[in-house]
């Protein structure tokens, strides 16, 4: 007797589901990018010292009270710090404002595709600093840039770089 796959784990497989939220407010969510000139950063090149500042965590509240929404998307570029610590605090300073991250841009200008093996592997080390913040912040991802690659075509007789 002969069965296939699919029949044996007909009973296993099902369409896949999701459940969005129906409120419009509980589907959306506030950037920094566009806060930039007021998000108080080291990394923050965008910051304007001649208007109001305000650190992460504030700025999580004033998007909850000023807009009503609870999901921000914090670039990279705007945490106060990597350090473990200070995105637990973070964390905890997000979940008391009642705001949730819902990706966060990573702008790390890292050598993905480089000759040199170091230099990949502290690429990808960097990258997983992001990964594990996203996890303690409960993130569901992470948006990252793809570096360009050095193409070398040959053809017969020549050779393009």
């Amino acid at each position: 007797m002969f069965c296939s796959a699919s029949a044996v784990f007909a009973k296993e497989m099902r369409s896949p589901h999701a459940s969005f939220p129906t409120a419009p407010r509980a589907r959306i969510a506030v950037a920094t990018y566009p806060f930039r000139s007021n998000l108080i950063a080291p990394t923050n090149q965008g910051r304007d010292s001649s208007k109001p500042g305000m650190d992460l965590a504030e700025f999580a509240r004033f998007v909850r009270t000023e807009f009503q929404v609870r999901g921000i998307e914090p670039l990279s570029l705007h945490f106060p710090s990597t350090d473990p610590t200070e995105i637990l605090k973070l964390r905890a300073a997000f979940d008391e404002a009642g705001v949730h991250t819902v990706n966060i841009p990573v702008d790390d200008s890292v050598e993905l595709c480089s000759a040199n093996a170091a230099t990949r592997n502290a690429g990808n080390a960097r990258y997983r600093i992001w990964i594990d913040i996203a996890a303690t912040l409960r993130s569901p991802s992470i948006r990252i840039w793809i570096p360009s690659a050095p193409i070398l075509l040959t053809f017969p007789g020549l050779s393009v770089r």
